[in-house]
């Protein structure tokens, strides 16, 4: 069907024909959740996916790559009800009585909403090639682990990308902070604290309030994460370090090319008191060769600051549709290649921002 009016010169005009094009709006409705979830061991830390519904996603992708999940807001009890103060009016001497006023409160508290979108954004090609002219030197051996390398190097890159995906986000648009004392406090207006200065001066005491103020606002479980720079500050600055824990556990991570794993950091959660604490790898992967910047999640990219994130397993998403998945063969002169390609697309980000917060502190002495 030849629609002129949307269509002109053979170019689609979206002013015309936006109407037409279809949006994906899950069709049930999310009550914000209060979070209670243990840590994770799997690939990634983050496990929003679980509670919007991916599956709806993935299933509609012929209609459109983005759903739209509608969030009923939770409501303060305190501007649920209306109150007012009785009042007695004397009758005589000895008598009163209430002074009751002929009404009936007219009571109007309609539900609010706020909506979230899960959409893939990234595509991702992993795969082999080599040509068949020489084949004879080839090690097929060889030629199979270079494959296995780039589906490893694919799992990388993701999760790196994933990371500074959300903690990004988290500090560009942070949750408005729900406690009015920590509130009124300069730059503590929201989930982003910045420019707390040196972690050895402050550090210890803002994460202990900031852990106690998204755990006792939101009933989440939230770990911490920060780096092995911060956490050697931080232990070097107590008065006899050598009667902490220092003994470290390794827990999730692929083992691979210093894919980002975390240690449990026993003598720094002995120092904030008990608090859950995990210091994330860094791996030379993340920088630039001129290390200029880098994309290691908790510095930020010109290496100004390092962050300390305080974070529920669902304050992110991360989900992934495998595409096209192709052997590659010789076709003639032309082509004289075979090869494996297979493509990902992948979409990750924030579910919840209230879920994360990131306390920013001058970069480390001990980096170089």
């Amino acid at each position: 069907m030849n629609d002129s009016s949307s269509v002109q010169n053979g170019i689609f005009d979206y002013n015309v024909g936006l109407p037409l094009i279809r949006e994906l709006v899950l069709n049930t409705i999310v009550d914000e959740p209060e979070i209670r979830m243990d840590l994770t061991s799997a690939k990634s830390f983050f496990t929003g996916a679980t509670l919007l519904d991916t599956n709806f996603l993935t299933s509609n992708l012929h209609y459109g790559d983005t759903v739209k999940i509608n969030l009923r807001k939770q409501l303060d009890p305190n501007k649920m009800v209306t109150k007012s103060k009785l009042e007695r009016k004397s009758i005589n001497e000895c008598h009163s009585r209430l002074d009751m006023e002929c009404g009936v409160p007219c009571l109007n508290y309609l539900p609010q909403f706020d909506c979230t979108y899960m959409t893939l954004d990234t595509k991702y090609a992993v795969g082999v090639r080599k040509c068949v002219t020489d084949d004879i030197f080839w090690d097929q051996t060889e030629y199979t682990r270079q494959y296995a390398k780039s589906v490893e190097s694919y799992r990388f890159v993701r999760e790196v990308d994933l990371w500074n995906r959300i903690i990004r986000n988290l500090i560009a648009t942070p949750a408005d902070t729900r406690n009015p004392q920590i509130a009124a406090c300069e730059g503590k207006e929201t989930h982003y604290w910045s420019n707390l200065g040196k972690i050895t001066e402050k550090g210890a005491r803002a994460i202990k309030e900031a852990y106690w103020y998204q755990s006792s606002a939101y009933k989440v479980n939230a770990q911490i994460f920060m780096t092995p720079e911060a956490a050697n500050e931080l232990v070097d600055s107590v008065q006899n370090p050598y009667n902490l824990n220092q003994t470290t556990q390794l827990v999730n991570t692929f083992k691979d090319w210093d894919i980002p794993g975390f240690n449990i950091a026993n003598a720094v959660s002995q120092i904030l008191g008990g608090l859950p604490v995990q210091t994330m790898q860094h791996s030379v992967w993340m920088d630039a060769e001129d290390g200029s910047t880098t994309e290691y999640p908790l510095w930020a990219e010109d290496k100004s600051k390092q962050y300390v994130a305080i974070l529920d397993p669902r304050v992110g998403y991360d989900i992934e549709v495998a595409g096209y998945k192709g052997v590659e063969v010789p076709n003639g002169c032309a082509h004289p290649y075979a090869g494996i390609t297979d493509i990902y697309y992948v979409g990750g980000g924030i579910t919840f921002n209230q879920y994360g917060m990131v306390l920013a502190f001058d970069m480390s002495d001990f980096c170089l």
